[in-house]
């Protein structure tokens, strides 16, 4: 067994894997970046995420911030902004909505059997994503 066969919901800890392997299907090996595979990779990544975890918004999961931060990068990409503009755009989005879920019980995860607990607390993996996000576009800004 490798650790792409490995179950996300049995290890919630996979799904920065499962990120970058669907994610990075739309990129070239070619050493050059494609600013639409980069926007479609974020589709393709979110959609690996929602079909493995069947996780959705509201659940307090990483899906609470990628969810608006790849339809932000997406809006803001077809309507002609830069990729890094997009792009910071959306992590600053995503920021947002993984703060926003603090108030939110999680339905799903690692969480789920503390869920009292963790009310008042943003969910873990959407601020780490927001900030995986962050830095990212600082990268991409130069």
């Amino acid at each position: 067994m490798t650790l792409g066969q490995i179950e996300p919901e049995e290890h919630p800890e996979r799904y920065g894997g499962l990120l970058l392997r669907s994610w990075s299907t739309e990129l070239s090996d070619n050493g050059s970046i494609d600013d639409g595979a980069v926007v479609r990779g974020g589709r393709r990544a979110l959609d690996a995420v929602t079909t493995l975890g069947r996780a959705k918004p509201g659940d307090k999961t990483l899906v609470d911030a990628f969810v608006p931060f790849v339809e932000t990068l997406e809006n803001e990409f077809a309507a002609g902004v830069r990729l890094a503009d997009a792009w910071n755009k959306a992590a600053d989005i995503a920021k947002a909505a993984a703060e926003a879920t603090a108030p939110l019980a999680p339905k799903l995860g690692r969480a789920r059997p503390l869920a009292d607990k963790s009310i008042g607390h943003p969910d873990a993996g959407a601020i780490s994503l927001a900030l995986v996000a962050k830095v990212i576009g600082r990268k991409l800004k130069g």
